[in-house]
């Protein structure tokens, strides 16, 4: 099972799933965490924000989605929660 927690800044979307975490044992995947490992590993010189908009327009919207994916595609867990999407993209990459 994947549950997908979304929505705005500061809405409780982390703080929601470690609770889900601590009652199912299910193993949470933050996605500001995969950002910020993909911005500090480059070379570009700006903010996350502007790095997160050119992520998003020269690779979509759904960048960020796919290593996630790919954790949890290796991980041995029943139930995989996300936190932190903003968008239908990467949503729909998780459908998928």
């Amino acid at each position: 099972m994947i549950i997908c927690i979304v929505g705005p800044s500061c809405a409780g979307k982390t703080t929601s799933a470690k609770y889900i975490q601590d009652k199912t044992g299910g193993d949470h995947y933050e996605a500001s965490e995969f950002v910020r490992k993909r911005y500090s590993n480059s070379s570009f010189d700006g903010i996350v924000m502007d790095f997160v908009k050119r992520e998003f327009n020269n690779k979509g919207m759904e960048t960020f989605a796919h290593p996630i994916c790919d954790q949890i595609k290796k991980a041995d867990g029943d139930i995989a929660i996300i936190s932190g999407f903003r968008t239908n993209e990467e949503i729909k990459t998780i459908r998928e």
